[in-house]
């Protein structure tokens, strides 16, 4: 019974499946190893595809003859159809030499874009014949001036002289530096040079890896409609189209790394570029990522300089606020000082500190002193604010009126008594006062006791409020009390 094709996969001829028989095995066509790769490949076509052998007709047994007819002429053996002639390789001499050229340019080019470009004069050939050219011209400048100075000396008599000698010395050391620096300023302009050229040779390496893929691709389609009709369509477009789709999508995605930009792939390599540095082609995610954090870095350095400025030009030296026309000429003074890098004279000597004081040093002491006194200020605001609550508490309250200095005067007198200024030592070794302190001193501090206890307030609670308020401890206190006892008897 003759087999019956199946519908379902692809029907292919003998000679398709002889090649992918082979194949599986690990036979090439050319008789050489096949790779993993390529049997892999073969094992799938043929689980894909569908092979009916042509039946081979047996011969009809001949009929009986009469006895009279002569004997019947023997059956020839059935003719084999002929075999239609395969290609040389699946990847014809021409086309894998072009394809390893540009597989070979593609790394070059591929490692001379992962080296950042790099510039030294002194392994620049044409800096360094620049340089040359200058110090010839510089000591032959020298050596005419240096005979006009021997003459004017020999006419003098003074040729031998140690004027002579210095004089010649000088002009040489002269065009000696003037050489230097001529050649120092000349290195911007050879570093672009140099650019120039590192990027001439990056097109350059792309214009021959696209050669080399269109000299390619043109082996690539000769040898395509060569082997088409023995191999068939399908293995031809897996073989060479699959690598080539591959190359541009590596091509296409080693230029988005570069770029941080959504390139696409195309056949032209050259045109990568191109599509990066048109304005419209959107970030990809690495591109996105380093704006937003470019975005965010610009807008916290924008806050914090509009936060410093407003430090800066808000408060006097001594905490006092600015009006509109001092914040003007603070504002004014401060723009001056970040362009010149060092202070004005004015702003050194209305802050205190020494002339021609950096820029950014005078910018930490004019905040750090503004933030100390914004602080002592809010403490200061803070004690007097609860203090005259508690008068105005004590104005209030019922029963027999109280006739004497408030607990506030009786704070305030004591405090403006017994207060003590801190200084600390600036940046500039200049002694500056940071803040005030009551005293630390016992015997002060004893003295300040009675005085508050002389002071006659209304109640024992209310002269423990005050002393509290003062910075004495509950132990303190009781301490203060048992000297007082000692001193001047219990019925004080």
């Amino acid at each position: 019974m003759a087999a019956v094709p199946d519908p379902n996969k692809k029907q292919i001829d003998k000679n398709q499946h002889t090649y992918l028989s082979n194949m599986a095995k690990g036979i090439t066509s050319t008789g050489g190893q096949a790779n993993e790769g390529q049997m892999k490949w073969a094992n799938a076509q043929l689980a894909q595809s569908s092979y009916v052998p042509d039946p081979v007709q047996a011969p009809k047994a001949p009929a009986a003859a009469p006895a009279s007819s002569p004997a019947p002429a023997p059956v020839p053996a059935p003719v084999q159809p002929a075999q239609q002639p395969t290609p040389s390789s699946l990847q014809p001499q021409m086309y894998m030499d072009w394809n390893k050229r540009m597989e070979d340019q593609y790394s070059r080019l591929q490692g001379m874009m992962n080296q950042d470009f790099n510039y030294n004069p002194s392994s620049d050939p044409r800096y360094q014949a620049y340089q040359t050219l200058a110090k010839s011209r510089a000591a032959s400048a020298a050596k005419d001036a240096n005979l006009a100075t021997m003459e004017e000396m020999n006419s003098r008599g003074l040729l031998q002289s140690s004027l002579t000698n210095t004089q010649l010395s000088e002009t040489e050391n002269k065009y000696r530096q003037q050489a230097e620096t001529e050649a120092l300023a000349a290195v911007p302009q050879f570093y672009d040079q140099a650019r120039q050229d590192y990027q001439d040779k990056l097109r350059n390496a792309g214009e021959l890896l696209n050669f080399a893929a269109g000299r390619g691709d043109v082996a690539y389609e000769r040898d395509y409609q060569t082997g088409r009709d023995a191999v068939g369509d399908d293995q031809w477009n897996r073989e060479f189209g699959l690598k080539n789709k591959e190359a541009n999508l590596n091509a296409a995605r080693l230029v988005g790394a570069d770029t941080g930009k959504v390139i696409k792939p195309q056949e032209d390599w050259g045109g990568l570029y191109r599509q990066a540095g048109n304005a419209d082609t959107p970030l990809n995610l690495a591109g996105q990522n380093q704006q937003f954090n470019q975005d965010i870095q610009s807008r916290q350095q924008g806050m914090n300089e509009t936060q410093t400025m407003a430090t800066l030009t808000g408060f006097m030296p001594d905490g006092t606020p600015t009006t509109a026309q001092q914040q003007v000429e603070l504002d004014r003074l401060w723009k001056v000082a970040d362009e010149m890098g060092t202070i004005p004279d004015e702003l050194a000597d209305m802050y205190g500190i020494q002339r021609g004081t950096q820029t950014r040093d005078a910018k930490e002491f004019a905040i750090d002193s503004a933030i100390r006194q914004q602080n002592a200020d809010t403490s200061t605001d803070t004690n007097l604010r609860q203090w005259a609550e508690l008068d105005n508490r004590m104005a209030g309250s019922g029963g027999e009126k109280y006739v004497g200095m408030t607990p506030n005067q009786v704070l305030s007198n004591i405090r403006n008594n017994y207060i003590e200024p801190i200084y600390s030592t600036d940046k500039m070794g200049r002694q500056e006062q940071i803040g005030e302190q009551m005293t630390k001193d016992p015997n002060k501090r004893y003295q300040m006791f009675l005085d508050v206890v002389d002071s006659n307030l209304e109640s024992q609670t209310v002269e423990d409020q005050v002393l509290l308020s003062l910075g004495f401890t509950k132990q303190e206190i009781t301490q203060m009390e048992q000297w007082a006892q000692k001193e001047f008897g219990s019925g004080n």
